[in-house]
């Protein structure tokens, strides 16, 4: 990595500079005019001595995104019955389609969270359709905010 000293400041880390008619360019491409930064010396920059660089906007939104996919992937919620339902997206579809499917006061045979099996009505799963909904909802926006 290089450096540029010169009266007005430290210029850098770059991979390159070179001095080029009116000034330095660095990495490539951009110019640094002698009439902005002045003339000065170029040498090897040393590590720590610049604070690292801003992430990069677009590449924190993914790592974000990442993130809240991880997130979304692990919800569990629980019923005022007390059982505790997958409620990522994949068990959201489920519980989408069997509720599509139920009649008022029928029930599905459902695996739920901890593996067991049990018979679940209606009502309650479409209980656990909603805090899972809400849950991913609240998860969704924060890369965002």
């Amino acid at each position: 990595m290089k450096k540029l000293t010169t009266s007005v400041g430290v210029f850098g880390p770059y991979l390159s500079i070179e001095t080029d008619g009116d000034g330095y360019r660095v990495d490539g491409g951009g110019l640094l005019p002698f009439i902005v930064v002045g003339k000065g010396v170029i040498s090897d920059a040393v590590e720590g001595e610049f604070p690292p660089a801003a992430p990069d906007p677009a590449a924190m939104l993914d790592v974000n995104k990442a993130a809240r996919q991880a997130e979304v992937d692990a919800i569990v919620v629980t019923t005022a019955a007390g059982n505790a339902f997958d409620g990522d997206e994949r068990s959201q579809e489920r519980m989408s389609r069997a509720l599509a499917a139920l009649d008022d006061g029928e029930s599905v045979t459902w695996v739920l969270h901890d593996n067991t099996v049990a018979s679940i009505g209606k009502a309650e799963l479409r209980e656990a359709l909603r805090l899972a909904g809400a849950t991913q909802t609240t998860i969704w926006v924060r890369p965002y905010l």
